[in-house]
């Protein structure tokens, strides 16, 4: 496999390189706060997330390259409480895999997602993983709207954890990263 990064119509990618997933320790706090412009607004969801090991940070060639964090607190539903991709490695498809990743991993049969209305990226790429609109929380941040999206997914749990386990080598949708899951 190639681990080279490419240029191809004008966007960056990794094509066919190794990305390794796993639950978050406290020790990488700082490794995520790399990955994360707006840290300082998600301090204690994350600080929640690792505490409950429901954050999981993906790595490329030993740096952490993006992490996401998912709860069930939101009315007994999967919430992603925070995502975030290190600037140098977004629209590479790490946003895409970390998504896929909390997908499986659910114990919902809804996913919910609140993104800032400014955020376009983030929203489009909901859309593009089959998420929809599902309302406005105007009470998140002071300065901007909030979007919900959704998204019914197949409930995780013993095929995940199996799965993660062996370690097992997934594609991602686009087919540019593969990625090793490990708890």
């Amino acid at each position: 496999m190639s681990d080279s990064v490419a240029a191809e119509g004008g966007r960056r990618s990794i094509p066919g390189a190794l990305v390794d997933i796993h639950c978050a320790r406290s020790g990488e706090v700082p490794l995520l706060h790399e990955c994360d412009e707006d840290a300082s607004l998600g301090g204690r969801v994350l600080a929640e997330a690792l505490a409950e090991r429901a954050c999981w940070v993906a790595f490329f060639h030993e740096r952490a390259v993006g992490y996401v964090a998912l709860q069930h607190t939101f009315f007994g539903s999967g919430r992603i409480t925070r995502l975030a991709v290190h600037p140098a490695f977004r629209r590479r498809g790490i946003g895409s895999l970390l998504l896929a990743f909390a997908e499986d991993r659910c114990q919902s049969a809804q996913l919910f997602v609140s993104v800032q209305r400014t955020d376009r990226p983030m929203r489009d790429l909901l859309r593009q993983r089959g998420y929809r609109r599902s309302g406005m929380d105007d009470l998140s941040y002071e300065t901007d709207q909030v979007v919900v999206y959704a998204k019914r997914v197949t409930v995780g749990g013993a095929d995940s954890i199996a799965r993660e386990e062996r370690g097992v080598a997934a594609r991602a949708e686009a087919g540019i990263i593969a990625a090793s899951f490990r708890p």
